[in-house]
C-alpha cells in the first residue's frame, strides 16, 4: 500500500513539473521572463529576428539607443553603474507595491502593454 501511494505521489509531482516547464506558444519571451519582459528581452535569436523582421523601425531604434548607452558606458563607467543601482532599486520598490497592492500592479501592466503596443513612451519617471 505504502508502495502504490509512493509511486501515485512520484507521478503527480512529475506531471505537475512537466507541466509548469512548459512554456506558452507563440513568440514572446521566453523562459524565466520576467516582470517588464517585452519585445527584445529574453528572446531567442531566432524570435528576436523575426521580431525585427516585422518591426525593423523599432529595431533599429533600440540598437541606437544600445550603442549611445554603451559609448555612455565606455566614456563613464561609474555613472553607469549608478545608473544601474538606480533602476534596480526602482525595481525592486516596484515589487514591493506590487505584492502589496496586486490588482493596481495589474491595471499598470495593462496600461504599460497598451503603450508598448500603440509606440507611446512612457511618462516620465516620478
Amino acid at each position: 500500500m505504502k508502495f502504490r501511494k509512493l509511486l501515485v505521489a512520484s507521478m503527480l509531482s512529475l506531471g505537475v513539473c512537466a507541466a509548469m516547464a512548459q512554456t506558452p506558444p507563440g513568440p514572446g519571451p521566453g523562459p524565466g521572463a520576467g516582470p517588464g519582459a517585452g519585445p527584445g528581452q529574453r528572446m531567442s535569436p531566432e524570435e528576436r529576428q523575426k521580431y525585427c523582421q516585422a518591426h525593423p523601425e523599432r529595431c533599429a531604434q533600440a540598437k541606437q539607443r544600445h550603442e549611445e548607452w554603451q559609448k555612455k558606458c565606455d566614456a563613464d563607467p561609474k555613472a553607469c553603474e549608478e545608473k544601474k543601482a538606480q533602476m534596480q532599486q526602482r525595481r525592486e520598490e516596484m515589487q514591493k507595491k506590487c505584492a502589496a497592492d496586486p490588482k493596481a500592479c495589474e491595471e499598470r501592466k495593462a496600461q504599460m502593454q497598451q503603450r508598448r503596443q500603440q509606440g507611446t513612451p512612457p511618462p516620465p519617471a516620478k
